[in-house]
């Protein structure tokens, strides 16, 4: 089941660096913007360092926070399965994001006809 689970933890960072060498081969042939294999690195980096930290708290909190804290009231197998999401959620709230997100573009103040 361990092994399951961590083909499923790293299958995202994978996803991302495969994203990102296929971005750069489009932006070698010239069909793709210049940022993006950075921005895919960036991402693959971060979903990768949350795997490595969700492998560790699986190995070393999780069998001690299911037996003592938790007893039979909650299943093993769900805690572990929420652990990723929540190590990905905790690690975008303390990182933040990387740049401001504008939505289509630029805006411009609105102007004044006059009449």
């Amino acid at each position: 089941m361990d092994i399951a689970l961590y083909i499923f933890w790293f299958a995202l960072p994978a996803l991302f660096l495969t994203l990102a060498f296929l971005n750069k081969l489009q932006e070698m042939e010239g069909y793709a913007k210049k940022d993006g294999f950075k921005d895919l690195i960036n991402q693959f980096l971060f979903v990768f360092a949350c795997a490595v930290m969700t492998v560790f708290l699986d190995r070393q909190f999780i069998p001690w926070l299911a037996e003592d804290l938790l007893g039979n009231f909650f299943p093993l197998l769900l805690l572990r399965m929420l652990l990723f999401p929540t190590v990905l959620f905790l690690g975008a709230k303390l990182i933040g994001p990387t740049r401001r997100i504008m939505i289509g573009g630029k805006r411009k103040p609105p102007t004044r006809r006059s009449r």
